[in-house]
């Protein structure tokens, strides 16, 4: 995550027999060093949520490496260099693998079916979300989220014991006592599962897949998206765009950069192209809805890369069998 100042990395996958990683460091960009961080009071753990609340990092959540959901988290501020432990969470332990989670810039949203919670870092505390709407005979299985700038869209996969599926949606406001359903998403068989963002008071998805979170997948294809307007609570299906993606993805507040794990990005048709140059990378512009190649990035293998907008650059952090122990750093201004 992105300080304002550094780039803050923590926990992860260390090598490639899948060990999780309990360590983390801290990357300026203006000395290109990297200064470790110090030891953390959590366990090992892969794919926790982590975001800066403008003072400290907040760690939570993520998994070890049995996949068993980890249900606790810590703060840690880079000024004195500490970390403390968060409060424990009045959440149900057994739907932790059926949870989404959202900063909406105060507080830190876990969102699950059967009801969520949401933690004040001025307070230390958590307050109670409500539970999700759900449809008798069904039962939820996945979920995501994301902040609008004003409230929450949750997106639900659930699965009858037919095994029919069905797809939903709902937004919250902080604060109110129950979730507002939404229509249906545009496709009964699309899942906004890749990455999004609030522009102009909608919500951009670029990504997105009939297998949703939670499931066995490969990599997702950044090939098509959709918006969300939270007023109306309609989904509108963005035109197809090839973006090559396959690989992470960032938003600089006014578009997104997308790149490929191990292949390029460009425009053009439907199914990538074989001879794109690995680390090529593309931007969506959501004024226009245009899609720009970019500078190629000089890493070759972007699967598990971390990336972080600084207002002005794009920094890129990845370890990869070519950089031993020490982690490759691009920057793209």
């Amino acid at each position: 995550m992105w300080t304002g100042t550094e780039l803050l990395i923590w926990g992860g996958v260390e090598d490639s027999q899948g060990q999780e990683a309990g360590d983390g460091a801290a990357y300026d960009p203006a000395t290109r060093a990297w200064t470790p961080m110090p030891a953390s009071p959590l366990s090992p753990r892969n794919t926790a949520f982590a975001v800066w609340t403008g003072t400290r990092a907040l760690f939570w959540g993520g998994g070890n490496g049995s996949l068993t959901p980890l249900p606790d988290g810590a703060s840690y501020d880079p000024a004195s260099r500490t970390w403390a432990m968060l409060p424990a969470a009045p959440l149900r332990p057994d739907a932790e693998d059926r949870q989404a989670i959202v900063w909406t810039g105060t507080q830190m949203v876990v969102i699950q079916p059967e009801g969520g919670a949401a933690f004040d870092p001025a307070t230390s505390s958590w307050t109670t979300v409500p539970a999700l709407p759900q449809v008798a005979g069904w039962q939820p299985f996945a979920i995501g989220a994301e902040w609008t700038g004003s409230e929450v869209i949750t997106w639900v996969a659930s699965r009858s014991p037919d095994g029919g599926l069905r797809y939903s949606a709902c937004s919250w406001w902080p604060g109110s006592p129950a979730w507002t359903s939404l229509p249906r998403l545009p496709n009964v068989g699309y899942f906004p599962f890749g990455t999004a963002a609030p522009f102009g008071g909608r919500l951009l998805f670029l990504g997105g897949s009939s297998c949703p979170p939670g499931a066995s997948c490969p990599v997702q294809d950044f090939f098509d998206g959709a918006w969300v307007d939270p007023s109306s609570g309609m989904w509108t299906s963005l035109p197809d765009k090839f973006s090559g993606g396959s690989g992470p993805a960032v938003w600089t507040g006014s578009a997104m950069v997308v790149f490929a794990a191990k292949a390029g990005a460009s425009t053009g048709p439907l199914y990538r192209p074989a001879d794109i140059p690995a680390g090529a990378a593309a931007a969506f512009d959501a004024s226009t809805g245009v899609w720009t190649d970019l500078a190629r990035c000089p890493i070759s293998d972007l699967t598990n890369a971390s990336l972080a907008w600084t207002g002005r650059q794009l920094i890129v952090a990845t370890m990869n069998n070519e950089s031993g122990q020490t982690p490759q750093v691009e920057m793209l201004s």
